[in-house]
Protein backbone atom coordinates (compact mmCIF):
# COMPACT_ATOMS: atom_id res chain seq x y z
CA UNK A 1 0.00 0.00 0.00
CA UNK A 2 1.17 3.40 -0.47
CA UNK A 3 2.08 6.28 1.80
CA UNK A 4 0.18 9.34 1.84
CA UNK A 5 1.30 12.72 3.42
CA UNK A 6 -0.88 14.56 5.57
CA UNK A 7 -0.82 17.99 7.18
CA UNK A 8 -2.16 18.76 11.03
CA UNK A 9 -2.84 22.26 11.52
CA UNK A 10 -0.59 21.65 14.76
CA UNK A 11 1.63 19.24 14.63
CA UNK A 12 2.84 19.38 11.53
CA UNK A 13 3.08 16.77 8.54
CA UNK A 14 2.41 13.09 8.88
CA UNK A 15 2.22 9.55 6.88
CA UNK A 16 -0.43 6.88 6.79
CA UNK A 17 -0.57 4.16 4.49
CA UNK A 18 -4.31 4.07 2.45
CA UNK A 19 -5.02 1.87 -0.11
CA UNK A 20 -5.00 3.18 -3.75
CA UNK A 21 -8.86 2.69 -3.77
CA UNK A 22 -9.55 4.54 -0.90
CA UNK A 23 -7.49 7.20 -0.07
CA UNK A 24 -9.17 9.91 2.15
CA UNK A 25 -8.87 13.61 2.04
CA UNK A 26 -8.62 14.25 5.34
CA UNK A 27 -7.81 11.77 8.54
CA UNK A 28 -7.48 12.36 12.28
CA UNK A 29 -4.15 12.99 13.40
CA UNK A 30 -2.35 10.75 14.96
CA UNK A 31 -1.06 13.08 18.09
CA UNK A 32 -3.28 15.51 18.96
CA UNK A 33 -6.88 14.02 17.14
CA UNK A 34 -7.51 17.20 15.24
CA UNK A 35 -8.48 16.88 11.22
CA UNK A 36 -5.55 16.86 8.66
CA UNK A 37 -5.85 17.12 4.65
CA UNK A 38 -3.72 15.33 2.63
CA UNK A 39 -0.91 16.72 0.36
CA UNK A 40 -0.36 16.29 -3.06
CA UNK A 41 3.55 15.26 -2.99
CA UNK A 42 5.92 14.25 -4.91
CA UNK A 43 5.74 10.11 -6.48
CA UNK A 44 8.84 7.78 -5.25
CA UNK A 45 9.35 5.59 -8.17
CA UNK A 46 11.03 2.48 -7.88
CA UNK A 47 14.27 1.80 -8.87
CA UNK A 48 14.39 -1.72 -9.23
CA UNK A 49 15.30 -3.84 -12.01
CA UNK A 50 13.94 -7.04 -13.08
CA UNK A 51 16.49 -9.46 -11.58
CA UNK A 52 15.34 -7.99 -8.35
CA UNK A 53 12.03 -7.84 -8.87
CA UNK A 54 11.93 -11.49 -9.53
CA UNK A 55 13.36 -12.28 -6.71
CA UNK A 56 11.23 -10.41 -4.57
CA UNK A 57 8.34 -12.02 -5.96
CA UNK A 58 9.60 -15.50 -5.50
CA UNK A 59 10.28 -14.76 -1.65
CA UNK A 60 7.16 -13.12 -1.43
CA UNK A 61 5.13 -16.06 -2.53
CA UNK A 62 7.50 -18.46 -1.55
CA UNK A 63 6.16 -17.36 2.10
CA UNK A 64 2.71 -18.63 1.48
CA UNK A 65 3.68 -21.31 -0.67
CA UNK A 66 6.97 -23.15 -0.04
CA UNK A 67 8.26 -24.58 -3.23
CA UNK A 68 8.98 -28.39 -3.16
CA UNK A 69 12.20 -29.68 -3.48
CA UNK A 70 13.23 -32.76 -5.86
CA UNK A 71 16.82 -33.40 -4.83
CA UNK A 72 19.16 -33.02 -2.13
CA UNK A 73 21.20 -29.53 -2.58
CA UNK A 74 24.28 -29.29 -4.52
CA UNK A 75 23.48 -33.13 -5.90
CA UNK A 76 24.57 -33.24 -9.46
CA UNK A 77 22.51 -35.58 -12.17
CA UNK A 78 24.77 -37.87 -13.83
CA UNK A 79 25.40 -37.43 -17.23
CA UNK A 80 23.08 -39.38 -20.09
CA UNK A 81 24.91 -42.16 -21.64
CA UNK A 82 25.11 -42.30 -25.18
CA UNK A 83 25.55 -45.34 -27.09
CA UNK A 84 25.83 -43.56 -30.62
CA UNK A 85 29.10 -45.04 -31.88
CA UNK A 86 29.93 -41.60 -33.68
CA UNK A 87 29.58 -39.74 -30.32
CA UNK A 88 33.08 -42.40 -28.70
CA UNK A 89 35.25 -39.99 -30.85
CA UNK A 90 34.04 -36.67 -28.91
CA UNK A 91 36.38 -35.13 -26.00
CA UNK A 92 35.52 -36.17 -23.00
CA UNK A 93 34.69 -33.43 -20.18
Amino acid sequence: MPLYEYKCPHCGIFEQQHPMASVPKTVVCTQCSSKARKLISAIGLSQINSTRAKLIDSTNASAHEPQVVTSKPGTVKPARVTHNPLHTKLPRP
